[in-house]
């Protein structure tokens, strides 16, 4: 016989319909139970986070629904916070792209405290707030420039001396939205600077099941390894992303890479775009023995690798080819940013609400993976006077992305959210202007707006360095350099 229920399980049965209530969008009967739940014992953070958000959801469609809870934030957990605060972001981000700005400003408030990269971000938003002293100006080379500093003759010498090479790309070749099939920009972008240059390629798609199982991948990958016989394959993301994730599968990619290097001479590159997350320099130092050379576009992360790996480590921008060329001049006399958000980056929803909340001229134009091609995001953003970049990742580390070089090819002049990365590939004030306060982008766009040879002249600078830099030639001229001749 079966005894009966306490009353504890009785409030975990509470909390469970209450949270599916919540995550259902079914704000007053969620706030009825989460309220109930919590004259009943003791709440959880997460609870307590549900029952602010109902309050603010009701509060919209009527003013006279119940207040917030006034009680404090519970200290305890249920372990599931991060869950609750990723249906919160997903929240406010439908309500900014209704154009909600309130509610969506109430959202990201009431997590301030508990999510740091949503808290840090705001308090950089709020009006008044304190400016950090900007570094010196750079004076001489470039901090890349500084273990070689080619132009371009002497680039094109050292890839003429290299032009026999084979190189492999493994990476995420396609990506499927909405049924249709695109090339990822990543692939396309090392593909068509290879061709351009003159360097036979070819490529293994390592993210989507396209093989028909792992065995099937690593049959075509051994298959194609043998057949094209590659001087250089570049994988991307090996052992932490697609196929090789699974540790089986990984282990037998790196014993048929280990035999190109032993058989064929083949050098390995593994590619990391990402390398701002905190377990990569782990796997670096592990995995010396399986690449020839780590590449990431992250200079952060000098400061995390021992010397071993460090000196093992390439750090430079991936190939961005110039797809359009040079675009009629900018015609909309305000300022765009072009990107994503997701949790990587959700400090851009700040940005967002609180420079709508503040009326400043930035539109928003939000993409999905493999939504837009490189060609889209320059044709979009060269309609615009200003680009605006957000380069703050979860962990708060700041980088340099695509976005970056694509606003400097497209003509638009780039105001981009201060940092380190960016300050080691371009020059700050000649070929941008970095911001770390909402007040200080508001004062950029104001002042650029109005003064359109200071806006032409910035654009102007950055376009030729970018494209004398970063669209592929010296990329696989540094890259070959490090790896055969250095």
């Amino acid at each position: 016989m079966t005894a009966p229920a306490g009353p504890e399980a009785a409030r975990e049965q509470l909390a469970a319909n209450a949270e599916r209530c919540y995550f259902d969008a079914a704000w007053q009967t969620a706030a009825t139970l989460w309220s109930t739940h919590a004259k009943l014992g003791p709440s959880s953070i997460e609870g307590w986070l549900a029952a602010c958000h109902c309050a603010i959801e009701r509060a919209a469609a009527d003013p006279a629904a119940a207040p917030r809870p006034d009680d404090a934030m519970p200290t305890v957990s249920n372990g599931k916070l991060k869950t609750y605060l990723a249906f919160v972001h997903q929240r406010a981000l439908v309500l900014i792209a209704a154009g909600d700005a309130e509610r969506s400003a109430a959202l990201i408030r009431l997590i301030a405290p508990i999510d740091p990269s949503i808290g840090t971000t705001l308090a950089r938003t709020e009006p008044g707030a304190a400016v950090p002293a900007p570094p010196p100006a750079a004076s001489g080379p470039l901090a890349f420039q500084r273990d070689l500093d080619l132009d371009d003759a002497a680039a094109r010498d050292l890839v003429e001396r290299q032009r026999g090479r084979r190189v492999l790309l493994a990476m995420r070749s396609h990506f499927n939205v909405d049924g249709v099939e695109h090339e990822g920009e990543l692939h396309r972008n090392y593909r068509r600077s290879l061709d351009l240059l003159g360097i036979a390629c070819a490529s293994i798609e390592t993210h989507r099941p396209v093989h028909g199982s792992p065995d099937g991948f690593i049959a075509a990958f051994r298959q194609l390894v043998g057949a094209f016989r590659p001087d250089l394959i570049i994988y991307d993301e090996p052992l932490i992303t697609g196929i090789t994730s699974d540790g089986v599968t990984g282990q037998r990619m790196l014993a048929i890479a280990a035999e190109a290097r032993a058989e064929l001479g083949t050098r390995v590159v593994w590619h990391y775009p990402d390398a701002y997350f905190d377990y990569l320099p782990g796997i670096f130092e592990t995995c010396l023995a399986q690449a020839d050379l780590f590449h990431v576009c992250y200079s952060g992360i000098f400061g995390r690798l021992g010397p071993a790996a460090a000196a093992r480590t390439f750090c430079y921008p991936h190939p961005a080819v110039d797809w359009v060329g040079d675009l009629p001049p900018p015609h909309r006399a305000r300022a765009c940013f072009a990107g994503s958000i997701n949790w990587t980056n959700i400090s851009r929803l700040v940005w967002w609400v609180e420079s709508l909340r503040r009326g400043l001229p930035i539109d928003f134009h939000l993409s999905r993976p493999g939504q837009r091609d490189s060609a889209a995001y320059l044709g979009l953003i060269g309609e615009y006077a200003l680009s605006v970049n957000l380069s703050t990742r979860v962990d708060n580390s700041r980088i340099m992305t695509g976005r970056t070089i694509e606003s400097a090819l497209a003509g638009s002049t780039l105001l981009e959210e201060a940092n380190d990365d960016t300050a080691y590939f371009m020059r700050p004030y000649e070929h941008y202007l970095p911001f770390e306060t909402l007040d200080g982008l508001a004062g950029h766009i104001d002042d650029l707006l109005g003064a359109p040879a200071r806006r032409a002249a910035l654009a102007d600078a950055a376009k030729r360095w970018v494209r004398c830099h970063f669209t592929g030639l010296h990329y696989w001229a540094r890259l070959f350099h490090r790896l055969y001749e250095a």
